[in-house]
C-alpha cells in the first residue's frame, strides 16, 4: 500500500488500489465467495453499521477527493463516480468468481484500469495508444 500512497496522481492511486483489491480476492476465492456470495443472513446489530459501508468506499473517497483537488473530476461527482467504480469492479469480480467471466488476473486488472479511466473521463490519444 505504500506504493499507492506515494503516487502523486489521484487517478493512478485509484487504479493501483482497485487492482490490489481485485488481486486480494482473486488470490482468495473462498474468502470472496464467503463475503459476497454466501447467504449468512443479516449481520448482528453491533456490526450492522460497520458493514453497511461498502469495503471500497473507505479509501476510495479520499482518493476521489484528491482527484477532485487535482481537477480530474468535479467534487460534486464523487459519490456517483465512487458508486460506478465500485459496481464495475465488484461486478467484474463477481463474474470472474462465478466463472461467467473467465479471464486471467492480468486481463481483469487491465479491464479495471480501463473502467476507471473511462469513468473518470480520461481518453487516450492515438499516440498514447501506441
Amino acid at each position: 500500500m505504500q506504493e499507492i500512497q506515494t503516487e502523486p496522481r489521484g487517478n493512478q492511486q485509484l487504479i493501483k488500489s482497485l487492482k490490489a483489491y481485485a488481486r486480494y480476492f482473486l488470490e482468495r476465492p473462498q474468502l470472496y465467495r464467503f463475503m459476497f456470495l454466501a447467504d449468512i443472513g443479516p449481520p448482528p446489530a453491533e456490526l450492522a453499521d460497520k458493514l453497511s459501508e461498502p469495503v471500497l468506499a473507505r479509501g476510495q473517497e479520499q482518493i476521489l477527493t484528491l482527484c477532485a483537488q487535482q481537477g480530474t473530476i468535479a467534487q460534486e461527482d464523487i459519490p456517483i463516480i465512487g458508486e460506478l467504480i465500485s459496481c464495475a469492479v465488484n461486478g467484474a469480480l463477481y463474474m470472474q468468481g462465478t466463472g461467467k467471466f473467465p479471464i486471467s488476473a492480468e486481463e481483469l486488472e487491465g479491464r479495471i484500469e480501463k473502467y476507471v479511466q473511462h469513468i473518470l473521463g480520461e481518453r487516450r490519444t492515438e499516440s498514447e495508444k501506441r
